[in-house]
This record gives C-alpha cells, sequence and structure tokens, in this order.
C-alpha cells in the first residue's frame, strides 16, 4: 500500500500562523526547532493556501476580529502548552 506524500507549509510567524487558522485552514502538525527556540507550524499546502499567504503579505486580506483572537489563544497555546 502506498500513502500519497502531503506538501506542507511551514511558517513560524506567529501573524501569519493565527491568519491562516482564522481563515480556516487546520494546523496539520507543529515542531520545535530547539536550536532556535521557535515551534514551525506546518499547513496542507494547497493553491487556495498559496494564494492567501501571497494575499497576506501584499496587505490584501481581512479577516474577522474575534476569529483572529480566538486563533491566537489557540496559537499561544500550542507554542506554551507544550
Amino acid at each position: 500500500m502506498f500513502m500519497k506524500k502531503i506538501d506542507l507549509f511551514q511558517t513560524t510567524d506567529f501573524s501569519l500562523i493565527s491568519f491562516l487558522t482564522a481563515a480556516g485552514f487546520p494546523i496539520e502538525k507543529t515542531e520545535k526547532d530547539s536550536s532556535s527556540r521557535r515551534v514551525l507550524f506546518f499547513f496542507k499546502q494547497t493553491a487556495e493556501l498559496d494564494d492567501l499567504v501571497q494575499a497576506f503579505w501584499r496587505r490584501e486580506t481581512t479577516v474577522e476580529p474575534q476569529a483572529y483572537f480566538q486563533a491566537t489563544r489557540l496559537i499561544k497555546s500550542r507554542i506554551y502548552g507544550g
């Protein structure tokens, strides 16, 4: 049985992680980088995600404020909660 390889997008940028989470993209996994003390967050790589990431960096996106706030709380719990 062969498993299909899933391409993952990774980032450590807190604002981008929060935005993608608020936009409905689930976090696939996290990894702690012991050398930099950062946490890498992984999302399933799709064309839609790529477009949204580019729009984020061009400042062409909006997000519902409460959804963003809830996403930041979730991300912080993933970083500091173990």
